[in-house]
C-alpha cells in the first residue's frame, strides 16, 4: 500500500493566476442509497479489496495489519482503490455521475447534522481506464477539471493553488470559495491527482461552511487528505 500523504499545509502557494478555459458539465448522476457493508467474502489482498467499499475491520487480518491504527474519532475504509480516514458518525453514499461524456464513481460522506451534498463533507471521484477504455489522457482530464473549476468561480474565489509531482503522480492542490446550491457559503479544498501508471484520475474534496472552517479544517480536513493511500 501505498501512503502518498498528499501534502504539507505550509507548502500551499497563494493563487497567483486564474485558471481559464470553457465551464464543465455538472453531473447529474444520482447517489445510492447509504451503504450497508458488504456481502463478499473478504478479499485476500489490498489489491483484491480495493474492488467496492470496505471497512478495514472486514479485511482478512494480514490485508488489516497492512494499516496503522487510526486517529481517535476516526476508522479506515477503502473506496475502489483509495483508502481514507473516516469521522465517527458520518454518512456515507456510493454513486456514479457522468460529466462530459465520462462516467466517474463517486463516494460522499456527509457529516450528521449536514444533509446529503450540502455542509460538511468529504468526497471522492475516481475515473478508471481513462486512456484505455475512454481514450483520454489523464493529464487531458486534468486540465478539463480544472478549466470547469476556473470558468466556474471569479479569480477572487480562489486562495491556494499549488501544482507537484508525487510518486508518478501529478497533483493540482485548490482552495476556493462558493455557495452551495441552498446560498450557504462554503469553502472546498480540492485535490486532483492524474496517474499515468494507473491511468486513473481522482478527485478528492472537503467542503465546510466557511463560518467554520478553520476548526473543520483542523479536526477532519486535514487529518483525512494527510492520510490518503492509494493501492496502485
Amino acid at each position: 500500500m501505498k501512503h502518498i500523504g498528499l501534502f504539507g499545509i505550509s507548502c500551499f502557494l497563494t493563487c497567483a493566476l486564474l485558471l481559464s478555459g470553457c465551464a464543465g458539465k455538472q453531473g447529474t448522476g444520482q447517489e445510492s442509497p447509504s451503504v450497508q457493508g458488504p456481502e463478499p467474502a473478504a478479499p485476500q489482498s489490498w489489491e483484491d479489496a480495493a474492488q467496492d467499499l470496505w471497512r478495514v475491520e472486514e479485511l482478512k487480518p494480514e490485508v488489516q495489519q497492512q494499516f496503522a491504527a487510526p486517529p481517535a474519532g476516526f476508522s479506515w475504509r477503502i473506496f475502489k482503490n483509495v483508502a481514507f480516514l473516516l469521522p465517527e458518525g458520518w454518512t456515507e453514499q456510493t454513486g456514479a455521475t457522468q460529466e462530459s461524456g465520462l462516467p466517474w464513481t463517486t463516494y460522499t460522506a456527509t457529516a450528521p447534522d449536514a444533509p446529503q451534498g450540502e455542509g460538511l463533507r468529504f468526497a471522492i471521484k475516481l475515473l478508471q481506464n481513462t486512456r484505455s477504455t475512454h481514450g483520454q489522457e489523464v493529464q487531458t482530464v486534468s486540465k478539463a477539471c480544472l478549466a470547469a473549476l476556473g470558468a466556474a468561480h471569479a479569480r477572487e474565489d480562489f486562495t491556494v493553488f499549488d501544482r507537484e509531482e508525487k510518486q508518478g503522480r501529478e497533483m493540482h492542490h485548490l482552495r476556493y470559495r462558493e455557495r452551495s446550491p441552498q446560498g450557504q457559503a462554503m469553502m472546498v479544498h480540492q485535490v486532483i491527482l492524474a496517474s499515468e501508471a494507473a491511468d486513473t484520475v481522482h478527485i478528492l474534496l472537503f467542503a465546510s461552511p466557511e463560518a467554520q472552517w478553520q476548526a473543520n479544517w483542523d479536526r477532519y480536513g486535514s487529518v483525512i487528505l494527510q492520510h490518503i493511500s492509494l493501492a496502485r
